[in-house]
């Protein structure tokens, strides 16, 4: 394997040596935080911040304006806003409806001048 490449300008990263954790920021103000057995913090720039901790099957979102979201693995996500209000989406979707029906086929008939099936399809 060659050398590890060096993150674009627009990036930077930061590892400090057994440490455990691995820190990004971007050129437009989000930043990152991977703590090693801990979990995961990431914020933009416009305030909003998003958490994992390690084990937890949840990742929780919030904002500056007092808005949150918690999605848990395998039981869906549920919202809260500024105002109290909630909301929750189940892990669990309808089938598309492209695929709900098989799909419809015209049924084949025998070619005009044909008198038998052998000349089905034209």
């Amino acid at each position: 394997m060659g050398k590890a490449r060096p993150p674009p300008a627009a990036m930077a990263a930061a590892l400090t040596q057994g440490s455990g954790e691995t820190s990004f920021s971007g050129a437009y103000g989000g930043s990152a935080t991977h703590t090693y057995g801990q979990g995961t913090t990431a914020t933009n720039k416009y305030g909003d911040t998003a958490t994992h901790a390690y084990g937890s099957g949840q990742t929780t979102v919030t904002n500056p304006y007092g808005g949150s979201a918690t999605h848990t693995y395998g039981y869906g996500t549920t919202y809260t806003s500024s105002y109290g209000a909630t909301a929750y989406h189940s892990p669990y979707y309808p089938p598309h409806p492209a695929y709900a029906y098989p799909a419809y086929h015209p049924p084949t008939t025998v070619n005009y001048y044909g008198s038998g099936c052998y000349n089905c399809g034209g």
